[in-house]
């Protein structure tokens, strides 16, 4: 009798261990979006979550919430919006007041601050290098975070955006641009297609992005690289493992004390 007890204890434990794991990892987290930041060519906020609060929460409330987030002052010294004859509009992005700024939610270029902004959406502001001609072209990576192993082949995709004769936005793929890691220029171009393949050592997060010929917006990609570890269900057997381990050695002793 006394074994069963002592058996369906350490069953009882493990399977605790088991659905507190489980918890653990399915704890629901507040819906987000992405907020990147470019000033003049260089990244001063990278993939930085904002909570999206609810279903009037647009682009100027994420970008406020950016800069009061990772600006030294917040919203109130480093950004400001104002209302004009085409809608809402930045007259203050990253403490700039130049007006020579560009946005984009997904990849494709916005018509102003009121547009909605939703969980999962990626955002990108910039003040240009051109201040005259906005000549920089805005280009992206077919996705702005990547996880790898170390030593893994990882291939990104990089595109511009053009405007045809209507003046729509098109994007095409963007070859012979040079990618850089941690703003250091590297050995690897996009071909004809955009598409470039690299491999990184792993246990870094890195940023990975691009320059080209002429004047262009930076592309983004986070990209984080594990060294080779066990899983999470690895932990999770071996645990189980050793209860079960555990359990038959108490058997086996209440056995012998019983006999």
């Amino acid at each position: 009798m006394k074994t069963k007890r002592l058996l369906a204890a350490v069953l009882v434990i493990a399977l605790a261990f088991c659905a507190c794991t489980i918890v653990l990892a399915s704890k629901p987290q507040a819906p987000t979006a992405t907020v990147t930041i470019i000033s003049e060519g260089r990244f001063v906020v990278k993939n930085l979550e904002v909570v999206v609060s609810g279903e009037d929460f647009n682009l100027d409330d994420a970008l406020k919430a950016a800069h009061d987030a990772a600006y030294e002052g917040g919203a109130g010294k480093g950004y400001a919006s104002a209302t004009g004859e085409y809608g809402l509009y930045i007259t203050k992005l990253w403490g700039d007041e130049s007006g020579a700024f560009g946005y984009a939610v997904n990849n494709k270029m916005s018509g102003e601050l009121g547009d909605k902004v939703k969980a999962g959406d990626s955002i990108v502001a910039y003040i240009y290098t051109d201040k005259t001609n906005f000549s920089d072209r805005y280009t992206y990576f077919n996705v702005n975070h990547a996880s790898a192993k170390a030593g893994e082949k990882l291939t990104l995709t990089l595109s511009s955006v053009g405007y045809d004769e209507k003046f729509n936005a098109v994007s095409s793929p963007l070859a012979g641009a040079t990618i850089t890691v941690d703003g250091e220029k590297t050995e690897y171009k996009t071909d004809a297609e955009g598409n470039v393949t690299l491999s990184l050592k792993g246990g870094k997060t890195y940023t990975v992005s691009a320059v080209a010929d002429s004047a262009i917006v930076p592309p983004l990609c986070v990209v984080t690289v594990a060294k080779s570890a066990p899983s999470a269900a690895l932990y999770i057997a071996i645990a189980v493992i050793l209860v079960c381990g555990v359990a038959a050695v108490i058997i086996v002793g209440a056995k012998k004390k019983n006999n």
